[in-house]
């Protein structure tokens, strides 16, 4: 048979679903059909298949999942289809549909959170808020990713302006804080929320890329694709570096504040300054065209993190610590679009391994500043902080170990 398995994508009563290569290196789907019976049931269920095979040849409908080629292996009928790897919610409904509809529902839990009694309508306001601007965050990086996956300096480019909404963001948040006093919190969620629901507005009719509605599948679904992908390395060297971007984000800042007597300047400061180092650094690495040279900046990017966090944790002078930290931020921050970039390169629907990835890096985030507070409580805050270096250098490791990025 002319074609070369990569792995198992499903299996049913009838058989199973391999995805593989045909001779020209393009990825199709063999649905194989286990036959069993005497020799005429045999036959006559290979005569049933092939009739309903050259119907499906002859079919051309975009509804339709054409036919490639039927392969006749005795036992066996092997029925060669277009790979069409199922998704998210992006991919069920489209990146255009799902992101209007998590906008909207986003701007109004931040509207009703604006209002709600401390402290328990306030504490779930936050967890719905959180909930669905991390739904807005996925779907954007899947359109975004399908659009962008094969120009990594471009996906970079436009992770570096949702760096800048964050600064911007900070200033507001700080601005109103000081005007409205404790409650300049929920003004600041109301302004966000017209500010969303403006987008909407503006922006209806705007297509995204991978914005047509796709097939449904299950979270389970989206872990097969990434092992039969093999992209089960990129996805745990994305957690980890997710591990090390939330530590740094947070307990770096503490080792100044609380370790380094660094005055309050620097932990005030601290969100919005590291804004515009992830901008800055991501900005430099925007010309990254080529996947050879996006595996050499994410391991750049995370070496220069591990020093920088080594520093952080070894030096007592705080201006040189200050320096680790902006070298471990900026270093780190240069991971999630060029992996990503890995992640959907040559895919025009890339939303259920985008999902699954994310979950990876969601996960890495939580874990991040739990890991290093555990290990600070036990050993001391500079252990922690070199628990996180060690893990910049495990994903240095990880895309190093890759033959080249696709």
């Amino acid at each position: 048979m002319p074609y070369e398995i990569i792995g198992r994508i499903g299996r049913g009563g009838m058989g199973v679903v391999d995805l593989a290569t045909d001779p020209q290196g393009r990825e199709v789907a063999l649905k194989r059909l286990s036959l069993h019976g005497t020799p005429d049931e045999l036959a006559r269920a290979r005569q049933r298949i092939r009739r309903e095979a050259e119907v499906l040849l002859s079919l051309d409908h975009p509804g339709v999942v054409g036919l490639l080629d039927v392969v006749d292996e005795g036992d066996d009928i092997v029925l060669v289809m277009p790979y069409l790897p199922g998704g998210t919610l992006a991919e069920r409904r489209g990146t255009t549909a799902a992101l209007r509809g998590a906008l909207v529902a986003w701007a109004v839990a931040l509207a009703v959170g604006a209002v709600l009694p401390a402290p328990w309508g306030v504490a779930a306001g936050i967890v719905v808020v959180l909930s669905l601007g991390g739904a807005v965050d996925v779907i954007a990086n899947v359109a975004a990713t399908a659009g962008l996956a094969d120009r990594p300096g471009h996906l970079v480019r436009l992770h570096a302006v949702f760096n800048l909404g964050g600064a911007a963001g900070t200033v507001v948040v700080g601005v109103l804080l000081a005007v409205a006093g404790a409650s300049g919190w929920r003004w600041a969620w109301a302004v966000v929320a017209v500010l969303v629901v403006g987008v909407v507005v503006v922006t209806a009719g705007v297509h995204l890329p991978a914005g047509g509605a796709g097939s449904a599948v299950r979270f389970s679904d989206g872990m097969r694709e990434l092992r039969s992908q093999r992209l089960v390395p990129v996805a745990v060297a994305f957690a980890l570096a997710a591990v090390v971007e939330g530590g740094v984000n947070t307990w770096g800042v503490l080792q100044l504040r609380g370790q380094l007597d660094a005055g309050l300047l620097i932990g005030a400061g601290g969100a919005f300054v590291g804004y515009l180092v992830a901008v800055t650094a991501r900005l430099s690495v925007s010309r990254v065209e080529t996947a050879a040279a996006a595996r050499r900046a994410v391991i750049g990017g995370t070496v220069l993190a591990a020093v920088g966090l080594v520093v952080l944790a070894t030096v007592s002078q705080p201006v040189l610590a200050a320096a680790g930290l902006v070298l471990a931020a900026g270093g780190v921050s240069v991971c999630w679009p060029l992996l990503m970039s890995e992640v959907g390169r040559g895919r025009e629907r890339p939303g259920v391994l985008v999902g699954a990835v994310t979950t990876f890096g969601y996960l890495g985030s939580v874990i991040g500043p739990g890991l290093v507070g555990a290990v600070s409580g036990a050993i001391g805050v500079p252990a922690g902080l070199l628990v996180l270096a060690g893990a910049a250098i495990a994903v240095a490791a990880l895309v190093g170990a890759r033959r080249g990025l696709r």
